[in-house]
């Protein structure tokens, strides 16, 4: 390309030479290392937790034991059996991962209350602000409180739960830090071993580098970490625009993605094992697939009025409707009330339907545009959800429930999402 003939790849920026305080926690195979800790049977055993117990399922998350045989997250379960038939199959359990992620952030947040949960499995510890000990030097200084770290998850959390950590200078650096030398690594970057540490890496291994920027890069003569990072800035603004500019700084090492993302969405959707046209059925679904709406809503703080509703038919023909109201809300109620409509409007009901998705957009925080409350009637179903919501979190989803729902207590099973 001619601009690879006009400029030599130099860089225009230092890379940062601020001492690392930010450490990128990965639970090495979450999943399969609760079901290890449960169960001492499971372990040194080749371990795949799926969302449901068929041929057709997938691996949610496999124990490094299943992992050694090439057996990963997205590997189908017939492929599975093909590679390890002894590989022992467990039904995703959320409650039980939910109550070691967060014995995980008690752990954690004796360190720094500047703990940010990046999912159910990573969380990312912000050390800025915590007294330095000056007879050490930083480095024996992080990797000390890494290690320690690692041993209180051992001896609070659980003996066979183990942890990757990556300590850098800024939260990119950091996440792709942690995944050297898994599992039970520790890598600690700054700018002195940059270069060593790109060197060990290869370009899709950069979080955010698919196949497209990938081949972009390529045309640059830009093929390694290393070559990325020493790459002039102009070159790659003209290529990437802005982003450009904010891949050079990551890779330099400077922190431009400590912020929280604003929230556009919040929904469910659910797979039907058995396609089904059957008005109740399907209305017992919508009623949970909101339930999990409603409780998100609330512990977001987060009130909503735009309403939508898609279907999957057994014909690969789709419906999907939306509207809103004119008030904000986050009562179940409600919102079932306003996505049902948008069902029973669906222009074909004799087809069978395969897949349902319902959502909610367009989010204010709750005390916004709250309407006069006469006869305390809005306060008492504020209470009532508090209450709800107080008891759920603390013995499980569902433990409370209308009683419509006792009909599809194991329709759309719980699930968890990979990132937050």
């Amino acid at each position: 390309m001619k601009l690879q003939k006009k400029y030599s790849f130099q860089n225009l920026i230092e890379p940062n030479s601020d001492l690392p305080y930010i450490m990128h926690l990965d639970m090495n195979g979450f999943f399969a290392s609760c079901e290890q800790q449960q169960n001492h049977l499971l372990r040194n055993k080749p371990v795949g937790v799926v969302p449901y117990l068929s041929n057709g399922s997938t691996i949610l998350a496999s124990s490094y034991e299943a992992k050694r045989l090439g057996i990963t997250t997205g590997t189908r379960v017939r492929d599975a059996l093909k590679v390890c038939p002894k590989i022992i199959l467990k039904l995703n359990d959320p409650p039980k991962y939910r109550y070691i992620h967060n014995k995980l952030i008690k752990v954690l947040k004796k360190y720094t209350p500047y703990v940010t949960t990046k999912s159910i499995d990573e969380a990312v510890l912000d050390m800025t602000n915590i007294n330095f000990k000056h007879k050490y030097n930083h480095k024996q200084y992080m990797v000390g409180i890494a290690k320690q770290i690692k041993k209180d998850i051992n001896e609070r959390v659980g003996d066979y739960m183990r942890c990757s950590i990556g300590i850098a200078t800024n939260r990119f650096l950091a996440k792709v830090a942690s995944n050297i030398n898994k599992p039970d690594g520790l890598y600690y970057l700054n700018n002195k071993n940059l270069d060593t540490f790109y060197d060990l890496l290869e370009l899709e291994k950069l979080h955010g580098v698919g196949p497209k920027i990938k081949e972009k890069l390529n045309k640059l003569n830009i093929h390694t970490p290393k070559q990325f990072k020493n790459a002039r800035l102009d070159i790659l603004k003209i290529e990437f625009k802005s982003f450009g500019y904010y891949w050079h700084l990551r890779l330099l090492g400077y922190e431009i993605d400590d912020y929280v993302s604003k929230r556009r969405s919040v929904g469910h959707s659910y797979h039907l094992p058995l396609y089904s046209n059957n008005k109740t059925y399907l209305k017992g679904i919508i009623l949970k697939l909101v339930e999990k709406i409603g409780t998100r809503l609330r512990n977001y703080d987060l009130k909503t009025r735009c309403f939508s509703f898609f279907c999957l038919y057994e014909n690969n023909t789709t419906c999907h409707t939306s509207h809103r109201i004119k008030n904000y809300t986050n009562e179940t109620e409600i919102i079932y009330k306003e996505i049902l409509k948008l069902f029973i409007k669906r222009p074909t009901k004799y087809l069978k339907i395969k897949l349902i998705m319902v959502g909610t957009s367009n989010f204010v925080q709750k005390n916004y545009n709250l309407q006069n409350d006469l006869f305390g009637v809005r306060s008492e179903k504020r209470e009532f959800y508090r209450a709800i919501d107080k008891i759920n979190g603390q013995f499980g989803d569902f433990t409370i429930m209308p009683a419509t729902l006792l009909l599809h207590k194991n329709s759309a099973p719980d699930r968890i999402a990979f990132g937050k």
